[in-house]
């Protein structure tokens, strides 16, 4: 008789990986320093998708200044983007939604 067969494999949990975007816009006026504390990110959704399990998820500029996503902005997939100690980036700069592991 043959052996029995091996077992299947375990289901591969998919690791999430970072979105991409970039900066549409700057919002309100800048601090002191001339950094902006609030910008609108376009390209990390789609307008359908649900931002919310998102909500509070680290954001990284080219420049290294961190954020959190704080919401969805309008109804074509762009979000609000905080950064308590404000960002010097510029509209078109690139942004990271940061989802890898241990982020």
């Amino acid at each position: 008789t043959a052996p029995p067969p091996p077992p299947p494999p375990p289901p591969q949990e998919e690791t999430p990986k970072d979105r991409e975007g970039k900066v549409e816009r700057l919002k309100g006026e800048p601090n002191a320093e001339g950094r902006y504390e609030l910008v609108i990110a376009e390209g990390f959704f789609r307008a359908e998708d649900d931002q919310r399990p998102f909500l509070e998820t680290t954001v990284r500029c080219a420049t290294g200044d961190e954020g959190r996503l704080v919401g969805p902005f309008g109804k074509a997939g762009k979000s609000k983007v905080a950064f308590p100690q404000g960002t010097s980036a510029a509209v078109g700069e690139r942004l990271t939604l940061c989802l890898a592991l241990g982020e």
